[in-house]
């Protein structure tokens, strides 16, 4: 398969994906909010069950798309390593200020990666 279509494929997968995570993640906030939510909160419940399936399970579903969208954009970086480092290079063309720049984008990354799990300390 032609490295363009492989690219057109991820990209579009990508969408529907982004698509599908922020479709769930709509309907569980203001569709179907938690019980604290509708108790503590005034939050209005339209539904409890949407599909048959229940908040939790949706949670789950939202959870599993969630992980392949995050496989997906790494697989999609990859594919376009090559040219992120050119325009970097281009861009940034003093080797120190551009490795400087890239750990910091790095650090960043697994900062907010790593920012839910220090919550749960």
């Amino acid at each position: 398969m032609k490295r363009s279509y492989l690219n057109l494929i991820i990209d579009i997968l990508l969408l529907l994906l982004l698509a599908a995570v922020s479709g769930i993640g709509i309907l569980m906030k203001y569709i179907m909010p938690s019980n604290y939510s509708v108790r503590h909160e005034g939050a209005t419940s339209y539904a409890s069950d949407v599909l048959g399936m229940n908040r939790h399970e949706w949670g789950y579903i939202h959870w599993i798309l969630s992980l392949l969208l995050l496989f997906l954009v790494l697989v999609h970086i990859i594919l376009h390593w090559k040219m992120i480092v050119n325009v970097i290079n281009r861009m940034i063309p003093n080797k120190v200020l551009c490795y400087t720049v890239c750990v910091v984008i790095l650090a960043l990354v697994f900062l907010f990666l790593a920012l839910p799990f220090v919550f749960m300390l």
